[in-house]
């Protein structure tokens, strides 16, 4: 079997094995249903809030987890999360920690929004200042001028165009794709879970 075909192999089958998880309903952390993907996250052990503060920020690594289990949430399924809980814990604290994880998921949204914000300003300007070089290059040209940095000022006035061109579309596809990672798990309903998976939904 050539390579190419051997690679065309594995990936079918890995397409495969990458349906049946999630279909895999045995699964600890992630299934579907109806079309709706759901996230499970098992709050009954370990450490829920982040040891160095006063139980004001859940524990990084749930946010961590969320995030390396959304790889299997397809673009246009809905999303839940599942939260199991302590069996002892009340209700005002389960109130406290999803308000606490979508706060979370909040203030990447804004920081994710600024980030593209700033780069939108900032590809602006600089798309601006390589055309006024640029169109000094021009008249440079067209005057018959013979200056000695007239190399200089059409590889300057380029090179902040390409600047302005790889900030706006490449620099922000990242942000762009990770604000849309954060709206989806914010706009995410949460669904209370006890150790018998018995759904009080919020």
């Amino acid at each position: 079997m050539s390579k190419r075909k051997e690679v065309k192999e594995t990936v079918k089958n890995a397409r495969i094995m990458f349906e049946e998880i999630k279909h895999d309903k045995n699964r600890a952390d992630f299934y579907e249903e109806n079309g709706v993907s759901h996230i499970e996250i098992n709050l009954s052990n370990g450490n829920i809030y982040d040891e160095y503060s006063t139980d004001s920020e859940l524990n990084p690594e749930i946010f961590e987890f969320v995030e390396k289990v959304f790889r299997l949430v397809k673009k246009k399924a809905n999303l839940e999360i599942d939260i199991t809980y302590p069996s002892e814990m009340s209700e005002e604290e389960k109130d406290k920690i999803e308000r606490l994880f979508k706060s979370h998921y909040a203030i990447s949204i804004v920081k994710s929004d600024d980030e593209i914000k700033r780069h939108n300003i900032v590809s602006i300007l600089l798309l601006i200042f390589g055309v006024l070089i640029y169109g000094a290059y021009g008249l440079l040209e067209y005057f018959k001028v013979d200056f000695i940095f007239r190399g200089v000022i059409e590889i300057a006035s380029w090179v902040f165009i390409w600047e302005a061109v790889d900030m706006f579309f490449l620099s922000n596809f990242s942000s762009r794709i990770e604000r849309i990672k954060n709206v989806k798990i914010f706009n995410a309903k949460i669904n209370r879970v006890d150790k018998n998976k018995t759904d009080a939904s919020i």
